[in-house]
């Protein structure tokens, strides 16, 4: 899992510790996990292993929000996202499983034309704004954020790249995985190589 954002040291977690709903790795701090539908596969672990080094990189500023990454991950997502307006997670649309963002915003994506998916980096109204994680989650036509995954949205802050419905829909049958950045490192790198989908 990718933890963006880090100004302090965080303490390692136990097994499978995360926070608010991420279930995170053995010894690590936060992530999502994944999930299977078909043929698509989530990440049996968040398993993009792009070096972050939170102290030995300048922060940078997204959506006037402060925080720590790998150069090319700043570099894509400054070029690439915005930030999204948070809300309640609207009634129409039920609150999905704790921990599974990338599958969570896939198949919501997928049931409700209207939406689209997004990723990138989300700072939870739980945790200190410098705290930002990997995080999927989706956007209505007008710019808010529909995130079935976290309780309380509307008090998080959302910073990421949507992507076209048909290119990401190709993403998930060539690769068999939820997410962008939820998936592998080999589609990860190759994502920010070319700086698109």
């Amino acid at each position: 899992m990718l933890i963006l954002g880090q100004r302090k040291r965080v303490s390692k977690g136990g097994a499978g510790s995360g926070n608010f709903g991420h279930g995170g790795r053995p010894g690590q701090v936060g992530g999502s996990g994944g999930g299977r539908l078909g043929s698509v596969e989530g990440p049996r672990e968040s398993s993009v292993s792009i070096p972050i080094h939170p102290l030995s990189n300048p922060p940078m500023v997204l959506g006037g929000l402060e925080f720590t990454a790998n150069e090319e991950v700043a570099k894509y997502l400054t070029k690439n996202g915005q930030e999204w307006q948070a809300q309640e997670l609207p009634s129409k649309y039920s609150k999905m499983e704790n921990n599974q963002c990338f599958m969570n915003a896939s198949l919501l994506m997928l049931e409700h034309p209207e939406l689209s998916y997004c990723e990138g980096i989300a700072y939870s109204g739980n945790l200190p704004k410098e705290m930002g994680f990997l995080h999927a989650w989706t956007v209505t036509s007008d710019g808010k954020v529909v995130d079935p995954t976290w309780h309380n949205p509307e008090k998080a802050t959302y910073f990421g790249v949507k992507y076209e419905k048909k290119k990401y829909m190709a993403h998930l049958v060539k690769t068999k995985m939820y997410g962008v950045f939820g998936g592998s490192d080999k589609v990860a790198k190759a994502v920010l190589k070319r700086g698109r989908l």
